[in-house]
């Protein structure tokens, strides 16, 4: 009995012993949480400050949070998320920061048929802010600014300086700076509304209505080449004088993005959309350019230029929006609407 006795209570003390290192264990499993998750957090707030005065530290931030979460995903699986975002009083003043600074944001869907330098995007925006988008219109329409020209604010609301502006510099020559090139950046973030080549003559119309296919070849080229004299409007000459512009719809040529592209050097392979590819490609540092037909872009066609991959999700230059230029994408989303894209590269 004895025995039995001293047996019991050895195996009641080697279950505690067990109890105890086990609840010792799930401690310190906890504490790293939470360290993790308090790291976390502090990166984003951070970020999320300092894109006040860098936008560029806000998107970089984004593909970190993208990657920390497929990392973490199993282990954080109970994390109330969307309370943690909106609770975090650094994380809500940088976001109300930035709401309050933000352009008003259009339909931003490119007409049928990258972000802009701060000083472009900027100019005149106290004043611009004075007015609203309807009385802009009418005030448009009434000095003389063509119709087509005033819609782009029904599309994009991001173009109104643009149209503000248009009487005063739709005659000057363009702007004959070089491009500034972000060396953190796959291509150039550019939009074809851009008042230092926006305003000039492109097919039927100008370069701010029909520009997005010398506005995605000039980011290609100026990222993968390092040519800041690539621009958008360069690259409107050289598909004019190629005629690889249709001057009556305002269209231009599939073949742009490939004769352009081996005329400043560059390697460049046509294909059908696979995703595979595309992650593949954009993986390996190669930007992709994509023919849009309808859907979240245009109601008719537009050209984007794909610049990242990341667990089903794409980051991509918008020729028109900036806003679209600053989100990411689920490919699937999106897959449907393209039906062609190039790859390039400067091997």
């Amino acid at each position: 009995m004895k025995k039995d006795s001293a047996a019991s209570t050895e195996e009641a003390k080697n279950i505690k012993k067990t109890s105890y290192e086990s609840r010792g264990r799930r401690r310190a499993r906890l504490k790293r949480r939470l360290l993790i998750l308090g790291i976390f957090s502090v990166i984003l707030s951070a970020a999320a400050a300092l894109s006040l005065y860098r936008p560029s530290v806000w998107e970089e931030a984004g593909q970190f949070a993208v990657i920390a979460c497929g990392q973490m995903r199993e282990r954080f699986e109970g994390i109330d998320w969307d309370r943690l975002w909106r609770e975090n009083p650094i994380l809500a003043w940088a976001r109300a920061s930035r709401e309050a600074a933000a352009t008003p944001a259009g339909k931003n869907k490119a007409p049928e048929t990258g972000a802009p330098p701060e000083e472009s995007s900027q100019a005149g925006q106290g004043q611009a802010a004075q007015v609203s988008l309807e009385e802009l219109k009418q005030s448009a329409l009434t000095s003389g600014v063509p119709a087509d020209i005033v819609a782009l604010l029904d599309k994009n609301a991001e173009t109104r300086d643009f149209v503000q502006n248009y009487n005063q510099k739709k005659d000057a020559p363009p702007s004959e700076e070089p491009l500034v090139l972000n060396g953190e950046a796959l291509v150039p973030r550019l939009v074809q509304w851009d008042e230092r080549w926006g305003y000039q003559p492109y097919g039927p119309g100008c370069m701010a209505l029909n520009g997005c296919g010398p506005t995605c070849m000039s980011m290609v080229i100026a990222g993968l080449t390092g040519d800041t004299s690539a621009t958008p409007y360069r690259l409107a000459v050289y598909a004019t004088e190629h005629g690889l512009i249709d001057q009556k719809r305002g269209a231009t040529s599939w073949a742009l993005m490939t004769r352009a592209a081996k005329d400043w050097g560059l390697t460049v392979t046509s294909a059908p959309p696979s995703e595979e590819l595309i992650k593949q490609e954009l993986n390996a540092g190669h930007p992709i350019i994509c023919r849009m037909g309808p859907g979240a872009f245009t109601n008719g066609g537009h050209f984007i230029v794909l610049t990242s991959y990341l667990d089903g999700y794409i980051t991509l230059n918008d020729s028109f929006s900036i806003e679209n230029s600053s989100k990411f994408w689920l490919y699937s989303d999106i897959a449907d609407q393209i039906s062609q894209i190039w790859i390039y590269s400067a091997e």
